[in-house]
């Protein structure tokens, strides 16, 4: 079983991922996210980072959504898929629109 986890960059989704990850509950996590600037991108790559230590017989992996088929492939090739939403969208790129 594989878990595609799109807008991974959002604190509630790694809090999510990281939760799942220890517990093992998948063969493989993939994080996805359209990485919509800088602080979005290393937000991740410390949390990767803050995975180093854990064990797990789950294998994480990322992938960077730049278009619709980019996430069409990622639905695909997971057996689940989280989605997890933000209430600050006025602030930010919304990913609904890339998913609809």
């Amino acid at each position: 079983m594989s878990l595609l986890v799109f807008n991974s960059t959002a604190r509630v989704a790694q809090g999510l991922v990281r939760h799942l990850y220890k517990a093992g509950s998948f063969e493989k996590i993939v994080c996805a996210d359209v990485y919509p600037n800088y602080w979005g991108i290393q937000r991740y790559l410390n949390f990767r980072e803050s995975l180093k230590g854990v064990e797990s017989k789950t294998k994480l992996s990322d992938s960077f959504i730049q278009e619709a088929s980019d996430l069409k492939e990622a639905v695909s090739n997971a057996s689940h898929v989280l989605y997890v939403t933000h209430d600050y969208y006025r602030n930010c790129p919304s990913k609904l629109n890339l998913i609809v």
